[in-house]
């Protein structure tokens, strides 16, 4: 969980009933920083982030703990309103970020943790249209990809199987209004599933 009133952070260590294994305070309390995820060393433990959108900056931790931004970074366009995006672009084993622009329909990914122009970008999916980018190996081949969930009463998922322009390798319904896309992988080395 992520208090951000208090920039609080409780996790948990395994998928069940029980306290925070872990907490600790990161980031500024009540602000529009937006929470990340990702293993950003590769060490195989998915840790904090924060993405300022007002600056357009990243914030990153290599230990789920307080302390300072081990990795910090700008990227994109301050206060452009982009949604930012994690994964592991090129299969390093590394998760590095990437933003998508919802007024072009443009996604802009990094695959260092540094300032620079985007090291892959491509257009995906029908601007301003609500729908909300997500991330995830959709074909288990170790590189994760861009897709769309689209809310509402015609929910459906529309995911892409390469980082370039093209249709949805994979649609399909799931879910219904007002409900919230996850991605993971629920069932071992696979590839990503979903969840409405």
């Amino acid at each position: 969980l992520f208090q951000r009133e208090a920039a609080q952070f409780y996790l948990r260590n395994t998928n069940g009933i029980g306290g925070a294994d872990i907490s600790f305070g990161y980031g500024v309390p009540g602000s529009s920083q937006i929470l990340l995820m990702g293993d950003w060393n590769g060490d195989g433990i998915d840790t904090i982030g924060l993405f300022l959108p007002d600056a357009s900056f990243f914030e990153l931790r290599n230990s789920n703990s307080e302390g300072m931004s081990d990795l910090a970074f700008g990227f994109g366009a301050p206060g452009a309103g982009w949604t930012p995006v994690v994964g592991d672009w090129n299969g390093d084993g590394i998760d590095t970020v990437g933003l998508y622009d919802p007024t072009t329909g443009m996604f802009y990914m990094r695959n260092s943790h540094t300032t620079g122009m985007a090291d892959v970008a491509f257009p995906f999916g029908v601007p301003n249209n609500g729908w909300q980018p997500i991330v995830g190996d959709w074909n288990a081949d170790g590189i994760e990809t861009a897709g769309f969930y689209q809310p509402g009463d015609a929910s459906h998922f529309y995911l892409r199987d390469t980082l370039d322009i093209g249709m949805a390798d994979i649609s399909f319904g799931l879910g219904y209004a007002g409900v919230t896309p996850i991605v993971g992988d629920w069932v071992g080395p696979t590839g990503g599933a979903l969840l409405a």
